[in-house]
């Protein structure tokens, strides 16, 4: 295709993780940990353990509640948003490589990993195959309400 891997661009999002409601009855200061990012490589079994994403949540001094189905109050959930790259000269990715990305706390108890999201970055721009699309390699079709 005539295009160069240049790396992954990460994103993903987190929230405070609660399972009760034990956050209620604990004055919380801003919290802050490390996101580790797992890049495994199937083809050639190798991994990429990273360290570079910091989660940091903020202690709302005076939180809104509203209320669940049992009549108890209920905090709403703040959604925080972190995105960032890899390069290829790190992750040594091949074309054909089939490739396994896991985002998670590493130790920190406080956040949920709620969705991820990867980008391939390359090094040119991807409408040069436009002039001549293969049937087989696009679906034009639209869907129900689309």
């Amino acid at each position: 295709m005539g295009r160069d891997l240049k790396g992954l661009t990460i994103c993903f999002v987190y929230s405070r993780f609660s399972t009760s409601s034990y956050w209620r009855y604990l004055e919380l200061e801003d919290s802050q940990g490390l996101i580790g990012i797992i890049v495994r490589n199937l083809t050639k079994q190798t991994a990429l353990h990273t360290k570079i994403a910091f989660a940091s949540l903020k202690s709302s001094s005076e939180p809104e509640e509203s209320e669940d189905d049992s009549g108890e109050p209920e905090e709403p959930e703040d959604y925080y948003l972190w995105q960032g790259q890899l390069s290829n000269d790190v992750l040594r990715l091949q074309g054909g490589d089939r490739v396994s990305i896991l985002v998670r706390p590493d130790d920190v108890g406080f956040v949920r990993v709620k969705k991820t999201g990867v980008h391939l970055e390359w090094d040119k721009v991807m409408n040069e195959n436009m002039d001549n699309p293969d049937p087989h390699l696009y679906d034009w079709e639209t869907k129900g309400d689309f």
